[in-house]
């Protein structure tokens, strides 16, 4: 049965956003996801959010627990201008217009605290809890913390949902290597645009599951940025996971 709250996620699902350009460095590699509904790119989110002004904007997140969907704190919250989101649609594994993995709508959020207060991009996470969970069949991704000599050169994905590319709403991917571990930060030359903030940075670990070791914030012309899994990030993503 359709509810009122899906409803509404389905009518923001209308909404397509300015483009700015960032984030493309040297050839654009970006691929694009064919289905959605196949690991781990059902377990990425698309997430449109209006604000308290009523403005919309778009983000990506991903599912780390049955009702938990971690993301970029600015996705969330700006501090500097005073906006917070007011509601957020979340679309795991949207495909276009197409919804094929269910959606939820959801005004439960929280960024970390130094985020709010300092805007700190080392500190630039968030989470969104669904009001009813997934199923466990569905899955979800680990996170891990990882020492430096493991991060070096690292193979990863990051995955998310561009403004840029059409049809708006579809799933695209790069894969890469990490190039420098930094002490909060982890940089690398994967391709990114807006809307892909709050995207999983993650590594397929010997088992096939998928880890993601740090969040998609911010591109910085010659390299990208995610904030890294820490021994503190960590924690705060554990004390919010439900």
């Amino acid at each position: 049965m359709t509810t009122h709250a899906d409803e509404l996620a389905l009518d923001m699902m209308a909404f397509t956003p300015e483009v700015l350009p960032k984030g493309i460095i040297g050839r654009d590699e970006r691929l694009a996801v064919t289905d959605t509904r196949k690991a781990p790119w059902r377990m990425v989110c698309h997430l449109l959010i209006q604000d308290t002004r009523g403005v919309m904007h778009t983000g990506t997140g991903w599912l780390a627990g049955p009702s938990t969907v971690f993301t970029a704190g600015h996705n969330l919250f700006n501090g500097s201008r005073g906006h917070a989101a007011s509601r957020i649609a979340v679309f795991p594994g949207r495909k276009a217009s197409q919804a094929p993995n269910g959606q939820w709508l959801t005004t439960a959020f929280d960024v970390h605290p130094l985020w709010r207060t300092h805007a700190r991009t080392e500190v630039d996470i968030g989470v969104v809890w669904l009001p009813r969970p997934v199923d466990e069949r569905f899955g979800w991704f680990g996170f891990s913390v990882q020492p430096d000599k493991v991060l070096q050169g690292l193979n990863v994905h990051c995955a998310g949902y561009p403004d840029d590319l059409r049809p708006f709403g579809s799933q695209w991917f790069a894969d890469g290597q990490i190039d420098e571990p930094k002490p909060q930060l982890l940089s690398y030359r994967l391709d990114t645009m807006p809307g892909q903030s709050g995207s999983p940075v993650y590594a397929i670990d010997a088992a096939g599951r998928a880890i993601t070791v740090g969040v998609h914030v911010a591109g910085a012309g010659t390299e990208n940025l995610a904030v890294r899994i820490t021994a503190p990030i960590f924690e705060t993503l554990r004390r919010w996971w439900r």
